[in-house]
């Protein structure tokens, strides 16, 4: 009842690498207009116009690289993810040694569920930058996602090696831990996330989470008040905070805490098999 709803993996696709290179430096004047004019685009989260514009450069320089790389960005940005892996190819056959789009592409297949594919673009990620704590990263959600948690708990260790205040990787090698049933280690490593961000209700979630399948309730609802105090709304908090107050035999609150979720499709069935039983119970 409970890890399904848990695998709140944050997914990295950022490599910190150096700026462009190859072929971005290389195009004509009038490409690189094209080029940087999308940039925009795609950061204020216009895709359509940015589309157009990278289209636009790749007609003046179909070898521009980072033309490719940014197209199949706006295209992942609007889960055409398949559009996406056609233009990271692309620019992966004039660049074949460029980290950063071997993440990409990665991440594309990721989305797609094609787990197979996206840890080989992992791996050679790492291969090309071996100081890619994203590549890391990434390789560890890939086998937390098929349950090789071993190997994952590896590569999130391996990860904070290279970026030791990152709560994020501690959160998803908590998620590790938790699945292969080590709950304890678990813990340890969702409070160290919670001492490096204050805010991240995802994290508070999964500690209380973690506390309730545990059988400490007290502790889990601890954890779920102070995460709901970052986001009152939060709904997978409160269908949290709602199982705890069940297991606490406290119905009505519990109720209450479901009711919230009823707003979201995503967990409105879920939510409404807990009233209805609860209030069986209750009569």
């Amino acid at each position: 009842m409970h890890s399904k709803r848990f695998i709140m993996i944050v997914f990295v696709f950022a490599l910190l690498l150096g700026g462009a290179v190859g072929s971005a430096w290389g195009a004509s004047d009038e490409a690189m207009k094209r080029y940087q004019q999308a940039e925009t685009y795609q950061t204020q989260g216009f895709y359509d116009r940015a589309i157009d514009e990278y289209n636009q450069a790749l007609k003046l320089d179909p070898t521009f690289a980072r033309a490719h790389h940014g197209l199949g960005r706006a295209y992942f940005k609007k889960g055409m993810y398949q559009e996406a892996i056609a233009e990271y190819q692309e620019a992966l056959d004039v660049e074949p040694k460029n980290a950063q789009f071997h993440q990409s592409l990665g991440a594309a297949y990721f989305s797609l569920g094609r787990l197979g594919q996206a840890e080989e673009s992992f791996k050679k990620v790492v291969e090309l930058s071996p100081s890619s704590a994203g590549g890391y990263y990434n390789l560890g959600v890939v086998y937390d996602r098929i349950g090789r948690y071993d190997e994952s708990i590896a590569m999130y260790r391996k990860s904070l090696e290279l970026n030791p205040k990152n709560p994020s990787i501690y959160n998803n090698l908590g998620l590790a831990y938790k699945h292969k049933g080590e709950l304890n280690n678990a813990i340890r490593q969702y409070e160290r996330a919670i001492e490096l961000t204050k805010n991240d209700v995802d994290v508070y979630n999964n500690l209380a989470d973690t506390y309730n399948v545990q059988g400490d309730y007290q502790q889990a609802k601890k954890w779920i008040e102070e995460g709901l105090k970052i986001a009152p709304g939060h709904v997978v908090s409160n269908l949290t905070y709602g199982e705890i107050l069940e297991n606490l035999g406290n119905y009505q609150e519990a109720i209450k805490r479901y009711e919230v979720a009823l707003k979201d499709p995503s967990w409105a069935g879920y939510a409404k098999e807990r009233i209805e039983k609860l209030k069986e119970k209750i009569k």
